[in-house]
C-alpha cells in the first residue's frame, strides 16, 4: 500500500491524474454547451499526454522521451480502432459488451502496430491512413441529433473523472520501467474515452455519444500533431523548444478543426 501511495504522489502521476479528471469533466460539459462535434475535439486534446511528456523531459532522458513519443504516435491508431468498434456495436449490444469488444480490438491493434519501428514520419503516415479508414467506416453509424440532457449531478461526473485520473496516474507512473514501446502505449491509452463514454452515455444517450466519438476520431489529430512534433523535434532542437513547438502544433490543430466543424455547412456528425 505504501509503495502504491508513493507512486501516486510522483509529479507525473499527479499531473496526469488531475489532467484526466479535468478533461473528462470539460468534455462532458462541452457536449452540452457546444454540441457533439466540439465536445469530441476537446476530448481528444493532449491534456493527458502533454503533462506526462513534460515530466519525462524534466527528468532528463531525451532519447527515451523521443522514442516514447514516436511510439505514442503509432499507437494512436489503436485508439481509432477502439472508437470504431465501440461506435459500430453500441446500438446493437449492451454497452458493457461494446466496451469489451472495443477493448479486444484495441489490444489486437496494439500488437500489430507494435511491429512498426518508432519512426515519426511512418507513425504520422499510419495515423492518417487509419484515421481516414476508421472514420469512413464509422460515418454510417452517426445520426444528426440534438443534445437531450438527462439528470446527472456535476459532482458525480467529477468523481468519475478523478477515479480515472487515479487509475491512469498509477499505471503511467511505472511506464519508464517497462521500455519505450509500452510507455508509448500507456501514455496514449484511451482511458479518457472510456470514462467519457460511461459518463456521456448516461447523460446524453447513444446518438449524441456516437456523434461525439466520431468527432473525437478526427480530433485525435491534435494528439498526433503533438506526438509527431515532439518526437521529430527532439532530434532537431533542444528539449524545451521542441516541447513548446509540440504544444503549439496541438493547439493550432484543435483550433483549425474547431473552425472546420463550426462552419455553417458542417453538421454535428461531420
Amino acid at each position: 500500500m505504501q509503495a502504491a501511495a508513493d507512486i501516486l504522489m510522483q509529479p507525473q502521476a499527479v499531473a496526469r491524474g488531475v489532467s484526466i479528471a479535468l478533461l473528462v469533466v470539460l468534455a462532458t460539459q462541452a457536449i452540452r454547451w457546444f454540441g457533439p462535434s466540439i465536445g469530441g475535439l476537446i476530448a481528444s486534446m493532449p491534456m493527458i499526454t502533454g503533462p506526462a511528456y513534460f515530466i519525462l523531459l524534466a527528468q532528463g532522458d531525451i532519447g527515451f522521451t523521443a522514442e516514447a513519443a514516436a511510439y505514442s504516435l503509432i499507437y494512436i491508431g489503436a485508439a481509432q480502432v477502439f472508437l470504431l468498434v465501440f461506435i459500430a456495436t453500441l446500438r446493437r449490444i449492451h454497452p458493457a459488451a461494446a466496451f469489451l469488444l472495443a477493448g479486444l480490438a484495441w489490444f489486437a491493434a496494439i500488437l500489430a502496430l507494435g511491429l512498426l519501428p518508432p519512426w515519426p514520419w511512418l507513425g504520422l503516415a499510419g495515423f492518417v491512413l487509419i484515421t481516414v479508414l476508421t472514420r469512413r467506416l464509422a460515418r454510417r453509424f452517426v445520426r444528426i441529433t440534438g443534445v437531450t440532457v438527462t439528470a446527472d449531478r456535476a459532482w458525480i461526473t467529477a468523481i468519475k473523472g478523478a477515479s480515472a485520473g487515479v487509475l491512469v496516474a498509477f499505471s503511467t507512473s511505472v511506464a519508464a520501467s517497462i521500455g519505450t514501446s509500452w510507455s508509448g502505449v500507456l501514455l496514449v491509452f484511451p482511458i479518457a474515452f472510456v470514462v467519457l463514454c460511461a459518463t456521456a452515455l448516461k447523460i446524453y444517450g447513444k446518438d449524441v455519444l456516437i456523434a461525439t466519438l466520431y468527432s473525437a476520431m478526427r480530433g485525435s489529430s491534435s494528439l498526433a500533431a503533438f506526438c509527431f512534433v515532439l518526437a521529430a523535434g527532439l532530434h532537431a532542437m533542444t528539449p524545451w523548444p521542441a516541447f513548446a513547438a509540440a504544444v503549439c502544433a496541438a493547439i493550432a490543430t484543435t483550433l483549425a478543426l474547431g473552425w472546420l466543424v463550426s462552419r455553417p455547412s458542417a453538421g454535428s456528425g461531420s
